[in-house]
């Protein structure tokens, strides 16, 4: 049961970090999109 775990994980770590680091960079560029617009409606 542990080896077939460690195995999935070793096949999906390489998927998932690309996908996380896509993820939080577009929340991030979101943010400060919002945080932009937000500041050109004030001034």
């Amino acid at each position: 049961m542990l080896s077939i775990a460690i195995v999935v994980f070793i096949i999906l770590f390489p998927i998932l970090i690309p996908a996380t680091v896509e993820a939080v960079g577009a929340i991030n560029d979101a943010h400060r999109r919002r945080r932009r617009r937000i500041a050109n409606y004030v001034s």
